[in-house]
């Protein structure tokens, strides 16, 4: 049996940021709860869909784009191949950088030039790691940082 939803939870909120993994890729659906859009932030090139009124839920269904498309150029093989072994990283920095603007005028801030692109996405693996691994949340964040620090 569903468990019913008390949207009063969601009281003051105006994005929720809803995790997809798909066949091992991932991606972000982000609900506006504000303007009632629905975007899905991809790495993958993706159809552009026309927005309509969504009766069940009252969403607004948004264009989908994917990151390059985001970032003004247009995807293509060589590309591809960066966002196959990359979609976690794509996953965290729209998570990262995406606020609720009007979605055709989102940057996630990833250099569209293949070579820039992967030194980015290198620095921000490193720095999500880092984040992850050194967490409060992390159990384990003072064992690891005494490693760090050689104990």
């Amino acid at each position: 049996m569903a468990k019913e939803v008390n949207f009063t939870e969601f009281k003051g909120v105006e994005l929720v940021f809803t995790p997809v993994s798909n066949d091992g890729h991932q991606f972000v659906v982000v609900f506006n709860l504000k303007s009632g859009d629905v975007v899905m932030l991809d790495s993958k090139a993706a159809k552009k869909v026309e927005s309509k009124k969504r009766k069940k839920t009252g969403f607004e269904l948004a264009k989908l784009k994917s990151a390059f498309d985001i970032d003004g150029s247009a995807a293509d093989d060589s590309k591809a191949t960066i966002v196959a072994s990359n979609c976690g990283l794509f996953f965290m920095r729209h998570m990262e950088t995406y606020m609720g603007e009007q979605f055709e005028k989102y940057q996630c801030g990833l250099y569209a030039d293949p070579r820039k692109q992967v030194a980015q996405l290198n620095k921000l693996r490193n720095k999500y790691a880092a984040k992850i691994l050194l967490s409060p949340c992390n159990l384990l964040s003072a064992k690891i940082l005494g490693m760090m620090n050689g104990k």
